[in-house]
């Protein structure tokens, strides 16, 4: 199983991403699995802050998400994700991570999700600083 690193909410910057100073990737493709174990940490840390209660995930919609890996194998992601009840795209940002994992929920650890107009276009930024074009 996979972990996705790295998630926060942002209104607007990326205090808690800048800290982070990666090495910008190459596009990479993700699996299916991958595709499936950040769709489920996402919706997961959108619960964990309240943005959608617990037995909303079907009111959730995922758009592109989009990979880059470094030289030293990190993984990074960025992707988009809405409330059906939204105006506007969110943006998420993360890491994966290769390595079991037991507990549902520790796929996803501290990092940024762009909630806001402003967030998700700072957040846009720092992706494709990173090599990751959605």
């Amino acid at each position: 199983m996979s972990r996705l690193f790295c998630l926060a909410i942002l209104t607007a910057g990326l205090s808690a991403c800048q800290t982070a100073k990666l090495e910008r990737g190459t596009s990479v493709r993700l699996t299916s699995d991958q595709i499936s174990d950040v769709k489920a940490s996402v919706v997961e840390d959108l619960r964990d802050a309240f943005l959608i209660d617990v037995e909303s995930d079907n009111r959730v919609q995922f758009g592109k998400i989009a990979a880059a890996k470094n030289s030293k194998g990190i993984i990074s992601l960025c992707g988009y994700v809405r409330r059906r009840a939204d105006a506007h795209d969110m943006v998420f940002y993360g890491i994966l991570e290769n390595f079991p994992s037991r507990l549902h929920n520790d796929r996803v650890l501290a990092g940024a999700l762009g909630k806001d107009p402003e967030g998700a276009a700072s957040l846009l930024a720092f992706c494709r600083d990173q090599g990751i074009n959605l």
